[in-house]
């Protein structure tokens, strides 16, 4: 049995959407966002601890940092199996 998968540029692969948590670092992007702002118009350290304690949790701290690599950059399904592509970075 083949499964053909079809290259459409510019669209969203729907597939995405089985992945949980996807909307995990749009949340953290938006808390380090009004965080900062939030200091900015306060000057409240409060708000830069907050912005700057998400930031380390994702990109910083070895024990919790995210570690991205090439085998997810862009999924290609079908028979055999679930290969990451180099092309789906930009």
């Amino acid at each position: 049995m083949r499964c053909p998968y079809y290259f459409v540029d510019g669209q969203f692969n729907p597939d995405r959407l089985l992945v949980n948590d996807t909307g995990a670092f749009n949340a953290m992007a938006d808390a380090v966002f009004y965080n900062a702002i939030a200091f900015t118009l306060t000057g409240a350290d409060t708000y830069a601890d907050h912005a700057t304690s998400h930031v380390r949790t994702w990109f910083i701290s070895n024990a919790t940092a995210m570690t991205p690599n090439l085998n997810y950059a862009q999924m290609q399904r079908g028979p055999t199996g679930q290969v990451g592509s180099h092309t789906g970075l930009l």
